[in-house]
Formats: structure tokens, sequence, C-alpha cells
């Protein structure tokens, strides 16, 4: 007898779905779930940042400094911590709370950051273009205004995340905590909103003419800040960083100038 083929039947037990597309939903599926999960879990733990205890912020802090600062330059940080002394008589009861360190990494990168637990970590690069020690000062005296204004802590919710994660998949091991500290520094590194910013710099503003006498070192450090701004009006419009033409207005309007 002759072999016809012909389509399945009807049968309840052969399905009519087609298994490719069952299979992308399912992946779809789990990827907007997760989707879903991350979104929550950073917005709650952003929200309740500020809030985080010193104890443990200054543990999570050494997590992520510990391995950033381990070839720091110690001429540059001596010089960076006797500036730090002159702020220290104006410091408010809130930024007593932390032990301030300051890390100078030999690198050409034009950046400074502010990270938990108090670590203040500054580039050769920026150092380089401010030569005095004036301009330093309110380089510093903005990270200082970060901590004052807990904003660094805010940066903590995504690193919380990959804490999350790493825990979930059992792979939370010496070298997944490197790789969670180096995400963590990088987004610590990400720019403030522009209100953040601007607080922080009329916060260096008084620590700067409280401790010299006078405001010229957030002026000259400003004006070094638009000489090397690479950005210009409209793409900072999209920055969360003000402009530097628009810093040194406030700043002077500040100052009284």
């Amino acid at each position: 007898m002759k072999y016809v083929p012909k389509l399945p039947d009807d049968s309840v037990n052969i399905t009519k779905n087609n298994p490719v597309v069952e299979f992308l939903k399912m992946v779809t599926g789990i990827f907007v779930i997760t989707a879903a999960v991350i979104f929550v879990i950073s917005v709650a733990s952003q929200l309740l940042s500020p809030y985080i205890p010193v104890k443990v912020e200054k543990k999570l802090g050494a997590l992520i400094s510990a391995p950033m600062c381990a070839g720091k330059m110690e001429e540059e940080v001596e010089e960076l911590e006797t500036i730090l002394d002159k702020f220290r008589p104006f410091f408010s009861s809130k930024d007593k709370r932390l032990d301030y360190r300051i890390c100078v990494l030999p690198d050409d990168t034009f950046n400074a950051a502010a990270l938990p637990g108090g670590t203040i970590v500054f580039y050769k690069g920026l150092l380089d273009a401010m030569e005095k020690e004036e301009e330093r000062a309110f380089i510093l005296a903005h990270e200082l205004g970060h901590f004052h204004y807990r904003d660094h802590n805010k940066r903590l919710g995504s690193a919380l995340i990959y804490v999350l994660m790493a825990t979930a998949f059992g792979t939370f091991d010496s070298g997944a905590a490197q790789t969670i500290s180096a995400h963590t520094a990088s987004f610590m590194f990400n720019r403030f909103s522009q209100t953040q910013e601007k607080k922080a710099d009329l916060f260096a503003l008084q620590m700067v003419t409280l401790a010299y006498g006078k405001p010229d070192g957030a002026i000259k450090a400003t004006r070094k800040l638009k000489k090397f701004n690479k950005l210009n009006k409209f793409r900072h419009y999209f920055s969360t960083h003000p402009h530097p033409e628009n810093r040194l207005r406030y700043i002077k309007e500040a100052a009284g100038l």
C-alpha cells in the first residue's frame, strides 16, 4: 500500500502553536519581568540611599575605593590633605560623620569624584589643569559639597542591583566582588544632576571663601573649567552638568561680583 502524507488531525495532544513563537514569547516575558524588577529595585534603592547608615556606607566605600586607590600618587595626596585640613574648622556636624580620604590617580583624565564612605578621587589630568592651590581647593570643596548633600549615595542604587544579581546567581566570589566594585566606581563618576552640581558649586564657594578669606579660587577654577570645556551650550542643555559659562555666572553672583 502506497504511503500518502497528510496533516496531523485535531487531536488534543497536538499543539497548534508555533514552538518558535512560543519560545520568543517566553524569552520576552522573562526579559520584561527582569527589567521591571531591576527598575523597581533601582528606584527604591536610590530613594532610600540618602538614609544609608554611615557605618554601612563606609563598608561599601571600602569595597569600591580600595582597588582604585592602590596606585595613588602620595605627594599630590599630601598637598590635597593640607587643603582639606583648612576646611575642617568649617565642617558642620553632618560633614564630620565621615573620615575623608583622598587619592590621586596617575591618569590624564579630567575628572574627580566623591565615593561612598568619604573617599575623594582626583585624576592627575585635573590637578595639572588646576595649578594653583586655591583652584584645587575649589574642586576639593565641590566634592565635599556632594558629601554634604549626600549626593554620592544616590549612585548606590545601581551598585546594589549588581550585588543582588550576583548573589541570586551564586556568583558573588572574589572575582565578582571586583567586578561589582568596578561597575560601582563607574557609576560614581557619572555626572550628578545640574541642580546637585550647582548646590555643590555654591557649597564650594562658601568653603573656599571661609578658608581663604576670598572667593578667588572658585572664580579661577571655574574659568579654567570653561577653557577645557569640550561641549557647546546646546549639548550642555541635555547634559546633567551646567555649562561653565553658567557656572561662572551664578558663582560670581553668589560671591557678589
